[in-house]
C-alpha cells in the first residue's frame, strides 16, 4: 500500500507538474503570440514609414525641380522686364526727340506761312503796279511800302 500511495503521490505530483508546465507553456505561447503581433505591427509601421519616406523624397525632388524652374523663369522674366524697361526709356527718348522735331517743324511751317503771306502780298503789289503801269504808261509811280 505504501507503494501504491507513493505511486499515487508521484502520479499526482507529475500531473501537477504537467499542469504547471502546460500553464507555463500557454503563458509563454500567449507572450510569443503577443510579441509576434507586436513584431508584425512594427514591420507594418516600418513599411508604411518606408513608403512615406519614398513619397516624401519624391515630393521633395519635385519641389526642388519646381523651385529650380521657378528661379529660372524668374530670372528670365526679370531680364525681360529690364529689357522692356530699357526699350521703354529708349522709346520715350525717341518720343521726346520726335516731339521736339514736331515743335521745330511747326515753327518752321509758321515762319514759312508768314514768309509765304508776305511773298503773296508783295506779288499782289507788283501785279497791281504792273497793271497800273500798263494802263497808265509813261507815268512813274512812287509807292510807299507798308507792312501789314
Amino acid at each position: 500500500m505504501e507503494l501504491t500511495n507513493e505511486v499515487e503521490f508521484r502520479a499526482q505530483n507529475s500531473v501537477k507538474q504537467i499542469k504547471s508546465l502546460m500553464h507555463d507553456q500557454r503563458e509563454d505561447q500567449a507572450k510569443l503570440d503577443n510579441e509576434n503581433r507586436c513584431k508584425k505591427e512594427l514591420e507594418d509601421k516600418e513599411k508604411q514609414m518606408t513608403l512615406k519616406k519614398v513619397n516624401l523624397e519624391t515630393r521633395f525632388t519635385k519641389l526642388q525641380d519646381s523651385s529650380t524652374k521657378s528661379k529660372t523663369t524668374l530670372m528670365e522674366k526679370t531680364a525681360k522686364i529690364q529689357e522692356l524697361n530699357k526699350k521703354i526709356i529708349e522709346t520715350r527718348n525717341k518720343l521726346l526727340n520726335l516731339e521736339n522735331d514736331i515743335v521745330q517743324i511747326t515753327e518752321e511751317f509758321s515762319e514759312a506761312d508768314i514768309d509765304k503771306n508776305s511773298i503773296l502780298h508783295r506779288n499782289k503789289k507788283n501785279e497791281t503796279i504792273n497793271m497800273l503801269k500798263q494802263i497808265y504808261s509813261g507815268v512813274v509811280f512812287l509807292l510807299i511800302t507798308t507792312r501789314i
